[in-house]
């Protein structure tokens, strides 16, 4: 069973969305929230409730709410992106994020918004090193559907005409004790 609980627009009834949730009892909660009301259900609705459903979630909730899970509470959480984990160095793309991430905020924590906007204009500087002037929308769009099937810097690009998108991964990760 599928229970979908609309939100208001900024009217965010937290008790009322705990109750229904305790009353269904479900195997899994899906948080498609941002962080703050999701923290104030998970608050609700308790550790000892949740500790034995799987909790999962879509990247703009960040790793914030994945640590307050895990490392606060003491629950596992799975994420989904649609960019790697900031932290995989193994992939071309991201060690370069790493590189000059850390020399423009040293200090500072790596995060996926901040990865998916290095992702996005290192294609676009690909494509405009690799065509000529004059630089049009139109000549940028043809630069970027001739990316299709191309490893760029270990992501291998699978462009979609209709979405116009590359994004046909979802990378998992893992906050918590799970297996």
């Amino acid at each position: 069973m599928i229970i979908n609980f609309p939100l208001l627009n900024y009217v965010v009834d937290i008790n009322k969305a705990a109750d229904i949730i305790k009353k269904c009892n479900p195997d899994i909660l899906f948080f498609f929230s941002t962080i703050a009301p999701s923290q104030t259900l998970v608050n609700r609705l308790g550790v000892p409730f949740l500790s034995n459903i799987n909790l999962t979630g879509i990247s703009f909730l960040t790793d914030n709410f994945g640590t307050f899970l895990s490392s606060d509470k003491g629950l596992n959480f799975l994420i989904s992106r649609i960019v790697p984990n900031p932290l995989q160095q193994e992939i071309e793309i991201v060690n370069d994020y790493q590189i000059e991430f850390n020399r423009w905020y040293p200090g500072m924590k790596y995060d996926v918004d901040s990865l998916d906007g290095y992702i996005n204009v290192s294609l676009l500087a690909y494509v405009l090193e690799n065509s000529s002037p004059p630089y049009t929308k139109s000549s940028i769009i043809k630069g970027i559907e001739n990316l299709n099937g191309k490893n760029f810097k270990g992501l291998d690009l699978k462009y979609n005409p209709e979405t116009h998108e590359f994004s046909d991964k979802i990378w998992i990760d893992k906050f918590g004790d799970q297996k």
